[in-house]
């Protein structure tokens, strides 16, 4: 989680607004916990007075002199701190184990030491992303006294939804590659795999099951293909549903083009306007208002600011600019685009004989990872065709569009399958297809066979039978531009971003390296409608002209949601047209 590893180096300079410094001290000190492992903590302080404080937890680098030496002027003391056995800090080696409101709860000891000091004034405010966002989510769990407001960057409230699994599969290169990176217990790893349910273990890293402790201001803060996109969202409605009433008015979120780390790789580069925090939603403003009470504004910002992507190889193609609304999601239309057996994808409900394809999963052989919203290894925009051409990925497209459709929310398939194995996985994967064949990754997600009816309560597949699985493929902002296609990929696998599923029944390769080929079988008619569901939005620009037939209905839980609206009318009509020229 690399993207903010020196995160406040520069960053408490401005964040404690531009002020002529006075004289500072710099303290190093092994602060206790309740039950007496010590915590390495560096406080920077004017010498006189009391001030409002920023905390900033971290599993990452050993905390030095250089570290604090330029933070303090005369509007704020900043305290750092190493976790719980990470480099000077005692205790054991072991990823947020003690963060929280469990058995050891070090950040509301910390918390609570720093309310008892002469130079607090009793505000506190909390920074930092990626690792040392998810410290500040644990903190908020613990009902902690004093915080203010939370900036939290490209982090997750929920460990194992938002981190540890995506449908049940677990994400091998974000968490075994970080935990071996990072130097953790090798126990860490084992831990996580002996809790591949939900259950109450995980129930003590659900921060959004307590949402109704946070009564102060928080930003979430992310990018499109951050390895923590949705968790960022979610973090942000479940305030917003159940948040105290301060925190429901004063949430914010802020999603960017970018991947974690704050830059970019891939097909396309976006514009440099895409990659940051627009500046009145910075860090500096946030902070500079509620811990300083400075009148610049922020509370009154629309609460979401997100990156509309488009085209990025066209001069003046829709999208490519920043939106702006009060809540999220934004207002949409949820469009169902059916699979058919002939591998297209389009608004036409299937036929009602029996359509079907097989193809052969083999886990020794799983699908390479191209791009995506990965931690540890190449993450972005990339194209994807190298891997669309292998025999186990099917593809589904549209035709070329007439218009440019605008997608905004959270994308779901609902998938009608079968397997001749106890248990695999479904992947998809949705595509934005430019006329030369580039095959842009806008999202994708997996879901684990065993868990198709419950992350609490795995059950193995009888082969044979047809299930219904919803693979949840994120959120994401992105205007599909005319011309281009739509495209979605199904497979049963992609490695190293999820672990190859064995196909034995067993929840984890880890568990069971001996691996069985899968015989798995979409299926695609009246009786089995797979499809993609988009929310459709726009034409707007800036929050302006939405149109008022917008439907903001969820998709219907219990089926495939189909068009609901004049805009879903008008779409299928310009399809239409476009196929009868064709033909005349």
């Amino acid at each position: 989680m690399s993207r903010f590893a020196r995160f406040p180096l520069f960053l408490f300079v401005l964040v404690i607004l531009c002020a002529p410094a006075w004289a500072a001290i710099d303290e190093r000190i092994m602060l206790p916990m309740t039950d007496g492992v010590r915590l390495d903590t560096r406080v920077a302080r004017p010498d006189t007075g009391s001030w409002p404080v920023v905390l900033y937890r971290t599993p990452y680098y050993e905390l030095d002199g250089s570290d604090v030496s330029g933070y303090v002027n005369n509007n704020a003391c900043a305290v750092l701190q190493n976790c719980r056995g990470r480099f000077n800090s005692e205790g054991e080696n072991l990823p947020f184990i003690a963060d929280g409101w469990g058995e050891h709860k070090d950040g509301l000891d910390t918390v609570n030491w720093i309310l008892l000091q002469s130079w607090c004034d009793g505000k506190i405010c909390t920074v930092g992303g990626s690792a040392r966002g998810i410290t500040q989510n644990m903190l908020a769990g613990a009902d902690p006294p004093g915080i203010c407001a939370q900036y939290i960057s490209a982090a997750t409230a929920n460990m194992y939804f938002g981190t540890v699994t995506i449908g049940g599969a677990f994400r091998y290169e974000m968490v075994h590659n970080w935990l071996v990176g990072q130097g953790f217990d090798p126990s860490a790893l084992q831990m996580f795999v002996e809790h591949s349910s939900y259950d109450s273990f995980w129930e003590g890293f659900n921060m959004t099951a307590r949402q109704y402790l946070r009564n102060y201001a928080v930003m979430n803060e992310g990018g499109w293909y951050d390895c923590f996109q949705q968790a960022n969202i979610d973090n942000f409605v479940t305030i917003r549903q159940s948040g105290g009433p301060i925190a429901k008015e004063h949430a914010k979120l802020v999603i960017s083009a970018t991947n974690h780390g704050g830059t970019q790789t891939g097909a396309f580069h976006f514009p440099p306007s895409a990659l940051g925090v627009p500046s009145q939603y910075s860090q500096t403003q946030m902070l500079a208002h509620y811990i300083k009470d400075v009148n610049n504004g922020f509370e009154n910002l629309p609460r979401v600011a997100y990156y509309m992507m488009g085209d990025l190889a066209t001069p003046g193609a829709p999208g490519n600019e920043w939106r702006y609304a009060d809540d999220w999601p934004v207002p949409a239309t949820n469009a169902s685009f059916y699979l058919h057996s002939d591998e297209t994808l389009s608004t036409a409900p299937p036929g009602k004989d029996g359509f079907s394809i097989t193809y052969a999963y083999d886990p020794t052989n799983p699908v390479p990872t191209v791009g995506g919203a990965n931690l540890t290894i190449e993450k972005g925009n990339y194209d994807q065709r190298t891997v669309e051409s292998l025999p186990d990925v099917i593809l589904f497209e549209t035709d070329p569009l007439p218009v440019p459709v605008e997608v905004t929310g959270r994308i779901w398939v609902y998938l009608y399958a079968s397997s001749d194995a106890l248990d695999t996985d479904f992947t998809a994967k949705l595509t934005d297809v430019y006329p030369d064949g580039t095959s842009v990754i806008i999202c994708d997600g997996i879901r684990r066979a065993r868990f198709r009816d419950s992350y609490t309560d795995p059950q193995p597949m009888t082969p044979g039978d047809i299930y219904r699985f919803e693979i949840d493929l994120w959120s994401t902002a992105n205007v599909f531009n005319e011309g281009h296609q739509i495209r979605v990929a199904i497979s049963s696998s992609n490695y190293p971003r999820f672990e190859p599923n064995p196909n034995t029944g067993a929840v984890f390769m880890l568990e069971d390296p001996n691996m069985v080929v899968a015989n798995n079988t979409l299926y695609m008619d009246s009786v089995h409608p797979s499809a993609i569901v988009l929310p459709l939005t726009g034409p707007d620009s800036n929050h302006n002209g939405i149109p008022d037939i917008l439907d903001q209905s969820p998709p219907n839980p219990e089926g495939v949601p189909v068009f609901g609206s004049a805009v879903a009318a008008l779409f299928i009509l310009l399809l239409a047209r476009r196929r009868l020229g064709a033909a005349a």
